[in-house]
């Protein structure tokens, strides 16, 4: 009796462990993509600026329409929206300004680095991409001085 309930318990607890480990594996590949796909984005912007500026152009345009709204709703008074509205041309400034290419090697460099094992497609494909970016963002730098 005693040894089909410890036979139970060990087969629950080794699912457990089965079971975590899968959540974490699939958590783990997950951000990885995330990684690539926002390395990929900034790969992109730094191939065709032009892409770049109507990307966060589009992004800002959405933030200030939703400011509107809420300052026509009176959700937000005024004073609030002005300086919300501040804070966002700030930042679009500051968006449009940063490297671009410099962004591309952060993020492939964490898809490498950060989240294998496993090595995920997306893990393999950043390490492969991680020197070329390495490459161009040297070459803008070194272009910058």
């Amino acid at each position: 009796m005693f040894a089909s309930v410890n036979r139970i318990l060990i087969i629950k607890i080794l699912s457990g462990f089965v079971f975590i480990a899968a959540i974490a594996g699939i958590d783990v590949v997950l951000r990885a993509r995330n990684a690539h796909m926002k390395a990929e984005r900034y790969m992109s912007w730094h191939l065709n600026p032009t892409l770049k500026v109507e990307s966060i152009e589009a992004e800002y345009a959405a933030k200030i329409k939703r400011l509107e709204k809420q300052l026509e709703k009176d959700s937000v008074s005024r004073r609030e929206f002005e300086t919300a509205v501040s804070e966002l041309h700030s930042e679009k400034a500051f968006k449009m300004k940063d490297s671009a290419i410099k962004n591309a090697y952060y993020w492939y460099q964490t898809a490498a680095e950060c989240f294998p094992p496993p090595l995920s497609k997306w893990s393999r494909d950043a390490k492969e991409k991680l020197p070329l970016a390495e490459k161009l963002w040297k070459e803008e730098s070194d272009s910058l001085k």
